[in-house]
């Protein structure tokens, strides 16, 4: 509500073939919901972020008598591997040097997706076996952000197309990262207006200005974005990645 992206730091120690389940509840997380960003440390006490293109994960959330899981999105990294990552504190995806340059002016990671692209699955409500928490779920993020501080809402704009490939367009605004029914952001998205039970969308993030109003002289917030879609069921689950195009878009993490 107050644009202030609460953040957490945790170290975990394993080796490179070894296993660990975090449990996020038992860590006090300062938020409700939200998501986690893994990377790996070099194996000294600088606590830098190390090249480390094997490391794999996953997520389960368990609430009630649903049960929901799916893979990490891994992020490569185009440097050797175990060298140093980040620059004040920033973590670099894309820009300049991306094909594993090594005089420290390179990418820490490869180019985050200027698009994303997907197809999904349109709920009717009422139809027999839908409850109010069945459907798709639409989750965003950005790694534009300032951990644990304030920061700008982003902006997408989401433009999809029903089977026979009529189309509809809306938009989405969130400040770090959004979970959102489809039909929450525009009715079409409910089958008995879309006219077909599948379709596919494109979501393009887009320059928004932090204040309304502000811009110029502010400058426009340009975020890059990643996400997934959730299909709820009658106690099941399905997931979605969203693919993403080749033009690339970079940008800085900095972890807190």
């Amino acid at each position: 509500v107050n644009q202030f992206c609460a953040a957490l730091d945790r170290m975990v120690s394993l080796t490179p073939h070894q296993t660990r389940v975090i449990d996020v509840v038992d860590q006090n997380p300062p938020c409700n919901q939200g998501f986690v960003v893994a990377y790996a440390l070099k194996e000294d006490s600088s606590n830098t972020a190390a090249s480390f293109n094997h490391l794999t994960g996953s997520y389960a959330i368990n609430s009630g008598r649903r049960v929901e899981s799916d893979n990490a999105i891994g992020i490569q990294s185009p440097k050797p591997h175990g060298e140093a990552l980040g620059s004040n504190g920033m973590l670099r995806f894309g820009g300049s040097a991306t094909n594993g340059a090594t005089d420290g002016n390179g990418a820490d990671y490869v180019s985050l997706p200027s698009k994303l692209y997907t197809d999904f699955r349109a709920i009717t409500p009422g139809e027999e076996g839908v409850t109010a928490d069945q459907g798709s779920v639409l989750t965003l993020l950005t790694l534009d952000t300032l951990a644990g501080q304030q920061n700008p809402a982003a902006l997408a704009f989401v433009d999809f197309w029903n089977a026979a490939e009529e189309p509809f367009s809306s938009s989405v605004e969130f400040i770090c990262w959004t979970e959102k029914q489809l039909d929450a952001i525009d009715a079409n998205f409910l089958e008995e207006n879309l006219g077909t039970t599948y379709g596919s969308m494109k979501i393009t993030p887009a320059a928004n200005c932090p204040i309304p109003g502000g811009c110029p002289p502010m400058i426009p917030f340009d975020a890059t974005m990643l996400g997934a879609i959730s299909e709820y069921g009658d106690g099941d689950t399905a997931g979605r990645t969203l693919l993403h195009n080749d033009c690339e878009k970079s940008t800085q993490y900095m972890p807190r």
